[in-house]
């Protein structure tokens, strides 16, 4: 008899607290339906305790007629990932949940899922994700730079199809996409992509707008030619790179924003952490020589990281 009653007591403790967490989710659904700010504190207590329960009441409102209900919906998805540390089964039932975010109607679900499913690791992709991924992808229904990038990430040899297709095509929207699907080539092993993005950089040369929007696509690829070549630019004293100070006019070492965007690849970066302040202070001169010594006693023998975007 008592331990039916200790049964009774946590089945309504548990029903209460689904409760909760329906009310608190249909209340933020009501704000922004009456065009509110959703606001998260009460869902975030929820999210913390109970991340099963969140994602199980947040299910029905995937396929709502409001756009930005379901925006608000994949956003706690992504929110359930990103809070707190989630066993490895949630995580990976959250990817599946935003790879069906990409098949959404509405275009800005669809990137806001990209997006969220950029920030993951590669093991949180279990074979039916990239089953149902592969799907979307080869169904060709859209794309995106971003998406073709993701596409390189986690795709097979089925993506690479698809991608090989965009590369040779002719049409002015896909040859638009041309950059991100070499870039996503060369991140599936693609020799002839990665040199192909390499010598495009070569051919322009290293100034401002190739350091901030070509040379992170080269760490996207984690191919080693071109990590080889952004140590030359990271080693290079040609001041190649306007100040980042809007009262100065003397130009500055381009190896700041390299050494910056090699530190989530490469593993045991000699910087555990990257100094602050201005990108030209004397810290950040030091932290160069320092990440410069380091490359040189490698001799090309670090490890680059595989398992992140």
């Amino acid at each position: 008899m008592k331990r039916f009653l200790v049964l009774l007591l946590m089945f309504y403790l548990v029903n209460l607290s689904a409760q909760d967490i329906n009310t608190a989710i249909l209340q933020q659904v009501e704000s922004i339906c009456s065009g509110r700010a959703a606001r998260y504190a009460a869902l975030d207590q929820h999210i913390s305790k109970s991340p099963g329960a969140v994602i199980n009441a947040l299910a029905q409102y995937q396929n709502d007629d409001s756009e930005n209900v379901r925006l608000w919906t994949y956003e706690q998805y992504n929110r359930i990932l990103t809070l707190h540390e989630k066993p490895q089964t949630m995580r990976q039932e959250i990817v599946l949940l935003l790879i069906e975010g990409l098949a959404d109607s509405y275009y800005s679900v669809r990137t806001d899922c990209v997006d969220y499913l950029t920030e993951c690791k590669l093991h949180d992709f279990q074979p039916f994700a990239l089953e149902q991924f592969n799907k979307q992808f080869n169904s060709k229904a859209w794309f995106s730079k971003e998406l073709v990038l993701l596409a390189g990430f986690i795709g097979n040899d089925s993506c690479r199809v698809t991608l090989e297709e965009l590369a040779n095509s002719t049409l002015p929207s896909h040859r638009r996409l041309l950059w991100h699907v070499n870039l996503a080539l060369a991140r599936m092993g693609d020799n002839y992509a990665g040199k192909w993005c390499l010598s495009q950089i070569e051919f322009i040369g290293i100034n401002d707008d190739v350091t901030n929007e070509l040379l992170p696509g080269l760490i996207y690829t984690r191919q080693r030619r071109s990590f080889e070549f952004l140590i030359t630019v990271l080693n290079s004293d040609d001041k190649l790179c306007s100040s980042n100070n809007p009262d100065s006019n003397e130009p500055m070492l381009c190896g700041y924003r390299v050494m910056e965007y090699l530190a989530p690849a490469i593993k045991n970066y000699p910087l555990k952490q990257l100094p602050s302040g201005d990108i030209e202070t004397k810290d950040y001169h030091k932290a160069l020589l320092t990440t410069r010594e380091w490359f040189s006693k490698k001799n090309g023998t670090f490890e680059i990281l595989m398992d992140s975007f």
